[in-house]
């Protein structure tokens, strides 16, 4: 959502019964994103069931959190790629009754196998993978890195 600062956005189900993660950002503000990889979506895909609010989905689908000293909230251990979130607003949507969080990201741990030459994430070696409606994963594929538009001063728009 942005660059300077940092933001992620996503969206929450409604609230037509409790959303645990939901609450718990906005109790504590905190949150973390970790990139789910090949060898643990299956574990990561069972944690969208409905638990009990008494029940730990770490322990439920055998995932390991574990905690950095600058984020209230635990990440997953064998994530690869993680961030840490500061919640700063929300938005409901009228359309469907789902809210859109809006994080600032304070924290990201990778390591450097995880980094291309120029610094940026390398989802490839990391073995990311993404998700398209509830319940089908894919591997992520690069097609090109372009090299950042810089338009010439006479056609600039500045």
């Amino acid at each position: 959502m942005g660059s300077n600062p940092p933001l992620l956005g996503f969206i929450t189900r409604p609230e037509t019964v409790p959303r645990h993660t939901y609450q718990n950002i906005k109790e504590t503000g905190w949150y973390t994103i970790n990139h789910i990889h090949s060898g643990i979506y299956e574990q990561a895909h069972k944690t969208s069931g409905k638990y009990r609010e008494d029940l730990s989905e770490f322990e439920e689908v055998d995932l390991t959190p574990f905690y950095s000293d600058d984020c209230a909230a635990p990440y997953v251990k064998k994530a690869r790629i993680c961030m840490g979130m500061q919640f700063v607003e929300e938005h409901f949507i009228e359309a469907n009754g789902t809210v859109l969080l809006v994080g600032a990201i304070e924290e990201i741990l990778l390591g450097d196998n995880y980094r291309s030459e120029d610094g940026a994430l390398d989802l490839e070696q990391a073995q990311t993978v993404a998700i398209s409606g509830i319940s089908s994963y894919h591997f992520t594929q690069r097609l090109d890195k372009l090299e950042y538009v810089r338009v010439p001063e006479e056609l600039s728009r500045e």
